[in-house]
C-alpha cells in the first residue's frame, strides 16, 4: 500500500510538472478567460479578417513583458478584443476585453480605460505578422511588439 501511495504522487508530480511545461512551450505566459468567442470574420471584409485568433509577442520595454491580444470578432468597422499581459514583480498579469475600430484594410486600434490613463494599443498586418504600438495617453513613451499568431 505504501509504494503504491508513493507511485501515486510520483505520478502527480509528473502530470503538473508536463502541465507546466507545456504552457511554457506554447508561449502561454500571460493570463486568459476560460472563455474565449473567437468568430470567423466575413471574409468580404478583406485582409483585416486575416487578423482574426491569437497573437503573441514581447513588448520592447525595460521588461520584454509578454503580450497576448485574441480578436475574438471582426466586423466590417469595430472588433471586439482581449488584452492580456504577463505579470512582473509586484504587478500581477491580467486581461481586459476591449473594443475597437478598423481604421483601414490593415489597421486596428484598441482603446480602453479612464481619460487620464487612456490606452491605446494600434495593431498593424504587415504579411504573417502584427506590428503593435502600445502608448498611454499623457505620457510620451510608445512601446512596441512584433506579434505572432498562435492559432
Amino acid at each position: 500500500m505504501k509504494r503504491f501511495l508513493v507511485l501515486i504522487k510520483l505520478l502527480l508530480i509528473v502530470l503538473v510538472a508536463f502541465g507546466m511545461l507545456g504552457c511554457a512551450t506554447t508561449g502561454a505566459l500571460t493570463p486568459l478567460p476560460k472563455a474565449l468567442n473567437i468568430t470567423n470574420p466575413d471574409p468580404s471584409i478583406g485582409e483585416i479578417a486575416k487578423c482574426s485568433g491569437i497573437w503573441r509577442g514581447r513588448w520592447d520595454n525595460t521588461y520584454f513583458q509578454a503580450t497576448t491580444i485574441v480578436l475574438e470578432k471582426i466586423g466590417r468597422t469595430e472588433v471586439i478584443a482581449v488584452y492580456a499581459w504577463e505579470a512582473y514583480r509586484d504587478s500581477p498579469g491580467g486581461w481586459i476585453r476591449v473594443s475597437g475600430k478598423i481604421i483601414n484594410s490593415s489597421t486596428i486600434v484598441l482603446e480602453w480605460g479612464e481619460k487620464e490613463r487612456r490606452r491605446i494599443v494600434t495593431l498593424t498586418l504587415v504579411g504573417n505578422e502584427l506590428k503593435a504600438e502600445y502608448r498611454r495617453v499623457n505620457e510620451s513613451y510608445i512601446n512596441y511588439a512584433t506579434l505572432t499568431k498562435a492559432q
